[in-house]
């Protein structure tokens, strides 16, 4: 401070680096308790280290001290805030405005004094990350439910929607981890790995659901459009439902010619560890509504019959075709282009149908 105090310059270029924000958050740093603090080292050296920010990288706030109704004193600061931008590029989204405040994801750390233990929080736009799984099994085995110590006969504390999980203890220096959690660099790479992919997911479903509109990788739509042609007149996603958490029915409908459809596909996604395991599809070629299948086939005489109305072949080849067609929906180079599997493997899906049915 004494250096700072006798070398102000408007042309200093150590001045000039750190900023009244940074100033500002380190002078609130010092009321943390010492497990946040040495969080807070942690990250910040970490930023400090990587300067050229790519976009992918959080910010970190240190929340002002709050006053209470009929306190004297300002209420000692307990929490770190990990604000991580959301992507503004998904096709089909409304476009981010320069003259807004992008959207972020917040990952709130907290310290819980009478418990010695560390909780994170998410949240963010609804629309946009879905805060519930954000930070669930970031690293195998670790759902927030670390065994909280108390004393005989003593209260099981309730931390609301946050959890404790074991990187944000270890993080903290309070706890031990499991063998698979490293330092800042693996902690901090996971999550924003996460965060991309969870917003990224987010989106894609909103958009799905909204607009029925399959929107794709940019950097990867004119190769996959040209690889699997679908022609708007010919073929649309009519609709896109979703079922049950993680579970969605959808109709694909063929618009010229005769009448034909592809309904009640059904796809399931593993919402917490998506896109590392790939979204699965269930396929069911005809016109008719699951319901409707049943009371055509359910009877003893057709299940009787030699024909097995469980299988259906055009079915099962379309899935053979589109398990085969999976890995050319990604560019192994680029770790973005994952997160769009789903859409991938939907838009691969409409091409190949469409094919059979001309082909018809």
């Amino acid at each position: 401070q004494k250096f700072f105090a006798s070398h102000r310059s408007n042309n200093n270029p150590v001045l000039q680096r750190i900023s009244s924000s940074r100033t500002e958050r380190l002078e609130l740093a010092k009321e943390l308790p010492p497990p946040l603090y040495t969080l807070y080292l942690h990250l910040q050296a970490y930023l400090d280290h990587h300067q050229t920010n790519d976009g992918s990288l959080p910010t970190l706030e240190v929340p002002k001290a709050s006053l209470k109704k009929g306190d004297s004193k300002k209420k000692p600061t307990k929490s770190l805030q990990l604000l991580f931008p959301l992507p503004t590029d998904i096709p089909g989204t409304t476009k981010w405005s320069n003259s807004k405040q992008p959207p972020v994801a917040t990952v709130e750390l907290t310290y819980h004094a009478d418990w010695t233990i560390v909780t994170a929080h998410a949240s963010g736009p609804t629309d946009k990350v879905n805060a519930a799984t954000l930070l669930s099994h970031l690293f195998p085995k670790d759902d927030g439910s670390f065994q909280v110590a108390t004393t005989e006969g003593g209260d099981t504390p309730d931390f609301g929607n946050a959890k404790p999980y074991y990187w944000c203890n270890y993080w903290a220096g309070l706890h031990q981890a499991p063998p698979v959690a490293g330092g800042t660099n693996v902690i901090l790479a996971e999550l924003v790995k996460r965060v991309r992919s969870n917003a990224t997911l987010t989106q894609l479903l909103h958009v799905l659901e909204k607009k029925r509109q399959v929107a794709l990788y940019p950097a990867m739509a004119d190769q996959l459009k040209a690889q699997y042609p679908v022609s708007k007149q010919a073929t649309k996603l009519s609709s896109f439902k979703k079922r049950s958490e993680g579970c969605y029915v959808l109709t694909i409908q063929k618009t010229t010619g005769s009448s034909s459809l592809l309904d009640s596909v059904t796809v399931t996604i593993d919402m917490i560890r998506y896109p590392a395991v790939r979204p699965q599809w269930s396929l069911h070629a005809g016109g008719s509504s699951a319901d409707g299948w049943g009371q055509q086939h359910g009877s003893a005489k057709v299940l009787a019959s030699e024909q097995n109305p469980l299988y259906n072949a055009e079915s099962g080849d379309l899935h053979d075709e589109l398990f085969k067609a999976t890995a050319s929906l990604v560019n192994e180079q680029d770790e973005a282009s994952y997160d769009y599997i789903l859409t991938h493997q939907l838009h691969a899906l409409m091409s190949l149908w469409e094919s059979t049915t001309l082909a018809k």
